[in-house]
């Protein structure tokens, strides 16, 4: 703790029209001595306890720069034309422990360079010998593993496998195994293979990262916090402990789901290290991606029924109305059957399930086809508990039976109920071959252009763009009135200046709809206004939004381009990423974190204490460190996961730090109905 003494404004106040205590007569002084050194013991008595207790002032996140650092993205040079020799791919997907079985030197004599998608464990080799042209090599390789191309013409970077950015060729060669991220991916840790130790180092000390589950990816931290510090969160947060206020859509009220007692640390000095710690493991850009810590404490008997840790219960980029896939499945018969075609044609012998000839997974558009393509599906999806994450049990009932009396028509029927199983279908049937011909990079999607996305990307590269530019406006850095924040009071301010010309509102959107946003924001009803507005009216709405934004804070650094469109799987938008829930106290029995959907589990239904899953037991100083996120954006249904209840006699403290891809608090605020 830094020496703290009450400064001269302490006392001042007590002087009348701001005159110097040495220039008081002594008849008023004397009689004030008694008071002065009062209020002098009471001031260094309150600060004896606020450093016995921990529970010393921080300043606002916002006025402390280290806070509200951002590490920028170091986007890789755009692909060159005249590359020679172009970056060619070498290998067949690979898992990533042969590269590391090989090692750095061995790939550069051979001139490779192991590359992977973000989170990834198997990649592919690629043929870069001067490494002059990462960002062919880069784009080559995304492609070919299944990158969206149109999230991958927004930018790619550059990760070494311990999540650190690389900037140059040289950085490259140091280690020759290397992650693409796409634009504005938050880094997620390959988990390489179960039992598999990453070691860390943050500060003064060493941490294990050991790898529990690939799906969900779960993994076991070690000392991860020291005993001084799960004492301290203990003794802060134990006074405030109460029933859980929140559910699962995110609406104040004690839970049903869960029967523990938590409680919000406030901000301090040792909980603002604990955070950045979290956020320095997961390697984000910031440690305002971590929420203020979250004690939990489970006394016998209390539980937490399996859940997701993300928000939901309120339309914040709602996925679009499902849409039959059964065109898009067509579509993908008739290419997969041409690359199926081409791969005989350049002799790549192919399993006889799969030969154009006779084989049964040769696509066809024929119920033959249809049916042992779903076969394929519905084995793989049970082992995979896809069903079951899902709560789509009866959905698995249902297409087993209809497998079994071989109903016609069953695949059109399904695509049509559940349309997104079209990507676990087509995975199902190209992951046995693994050739890389045959990766569909993505289902295309009929989505119309979406405002909300478009804004919450622009407010997230205008945070990029403020925390690299020291010498842009006062107004906008974060202590200014405009600093770009993801929270409800920014949208207010937005709309507000929207306001002020009714005949640009009414042009960007029209009379009627313009009156009711008058209407509702002059009645106090102004929750999510401006987000309703960009669903409505993204494409017109939008481009008004972003001028009046600019047009008041008057820097053409932060003037921004508005896409024509965003891919479907490059929508951002503020959300919980990852966990880090870390064990105070050790559990002598009970208490253990559950995940009742972890591949290898039998899939059926149930809370995961009682065998079903992978549970996790309670180690004090340790953590579970768990990604609700996929690495694409989606949430991870696999991840679901629930607290058990301690045995008799046992009580078991936790607490959560709980990881965003933006800043937590203002994506909390967004969140909150």
């Amino acid at each position: 703790m830094p020496d703290r003494q009450p400064s001269a404004t302490a006392v001042l106040p007590i002087a009348p029209h701001g005159l110097a205590p040495s220039r008081w007569p002594r008849s008023v002084l004397l009689p004030l001595l008694p008071l002065l050194f009062a209020l002098l013991v009471a001031t260094q008595w309150r600060l004896d306890r606020d450093d016995a207790e921990g529970t010393d002032t921080v300043p606002c996140k916002y006025a402390s720069p280290d806070v509200m650092y951002m590490a920028p993205q170091f986007f890789l040079p755009r692909p060159s034309v005249a590359s020679s020799p172009s970056p060619s791919i070498a290998s067949q997907r690979s898992d990533v422990r042969e590269a590391m079985a090989l090692g750095a030197d061995a790939l550069r004599v051979r001139g490779h360079v192991f590359v992977l998608l973000n989170g990834a464990n198997d990649g592919l080799f690629m043929a870069a010998y001067d490494l002059s042209d990462l960002g062919t090599m880069a784009q080559t390789a995304a492609l070919a593993l299944g990158a969206d191309a149109d999230w991958v013409a927004l930018g790619l970077r550059l990760y070494s496998p311990n999540g650190q950015p690389l900037q140059s060729a040289a950085d490259v060669d140091s280690i020759r195994i290397v992650h693409v991220l796409l634009e504005f991916q938050s880094w997620v840790w390959p988990g390489i293979a179960i039992g598999h130790v990453h070691t860390l180092y943050e500060g003064n000390r060493s941490m294990h990262l050991t790898t529990l589950s690939l799906a969900p990816r779960v993994f076991l931290l070690s000392d991860f916090v020291s005993q001084d510090e799960a004492d301290s969160i203990v003794a802060e947060g134990t006074p405030h402990l109460a029933a859980s206020q929140v559910d699962l859509a995110g609406r104040d009220g004690v839970s049903k789901h869960r029967t523990s007692q938590t409680a919000f640390l406030p901000p301090s000095r040792h909980s603002r290290r604990i955070q950045a710690r979290a956020a320095a493991i997961a390697r984000l850009p910031s440690q305002t991606y971590a929420e203020q810590l979250h004690l939990v404490q489970y006394t016998p008997g209390t539980y937490y029924k399996p859940h997701l840790d993300t928000f939901g219960g309120k339309t914040i980029l709602a996925d679009p109305s499902p849409e039959p896939a059964i065109d898009a499945y067509d579509a993908w018969v008739v290419w997969a059957a041409a690359a199926l075609n081409a791969l005989v044609a350049n002799d790549v012998a192919l399993p006889p399930a799969y030969h154009p000839n006779d084989g049964p997974l040769y696509p066809r558009t024929t119920e033959a086809f249809a049916h042992a393509l779903l076969e394929v599906f519905f084995a793989h999806a049970v082992a995979t508990n896809y069903f079951a994450a899902r709560y789509d049990l009866a959905w698995q009932d249902w297409l087993r039976l209809n497998l079994d009396e071989n109903v016609p028509g069953t695949l059109q029927e399904l695509l049509t109920a559940r349309p997104a199983y079209l990507d676990a279908l087509i995975k199902a049937w190209s992951d046995p071959i693994n050739r890389v011909e045959l990766t569909y990079a993505a289902v295309p999607r009929a989505t119309a252009v979406n405002g909300q996305s478009h804004y919450f990307r622009w407010i997230r590269w205008l945070k990029e763009i403020v925390a690299s530019c020291a010498d842009c406006p006062a107004l906008v850095q974060p202590t200014g009135e405009w600093y770009p924040k993801f929270d409800k009071r920014f949208q207010q301010q937005l709309l507000e200046l929207v306001l002020l010309d009714g005949t640009a509102l009414k042009a960007a959107t029209n009379a009627t709809y313009s009156a009711w946003l008058v209407a509702q924001y002059e009645q106090g009803r102004r929750d999510d206004l401006l987000l309703d507005a960009l669903t409505s009216f993204g494409p017109t709405f939008l481009p008004l939004v972003v001028r009046r934004f600019e047009h008041r804070v008057q820097d053409v650094r932060l003037k921004y381009a508005v896409p024509a469109q965003l891919p479907r799987r490059a929508v951002y938008r503020p959300q919980r990423l990852a966990t880090v829930f870390v064990y105070l106290n050790d559990v002598k029995a009970g208490g253990a974190t559950a995940f009742p959907f972890a591949n290898g589990s039998d899939g059926e239904r149930g809370d995961g204490c009682h065998g079903r899953g992978l549970a996790v037991a309670p180690r004090s100083l340790h953590a579970a460190f768990f990604y609700s996120q996929t690495p694409e954006h989606d949430i991870d249904v696999l991840s679901r996961h629930g607290g058990c209840a301690p045995a008799r006699g046992c009580i078991k403290f936790g607490a959560n730090a709980f990881l965003w891809n933006s800043d937590a608090e203002e994506g909390t605020t967004l969140w909150r109905q």
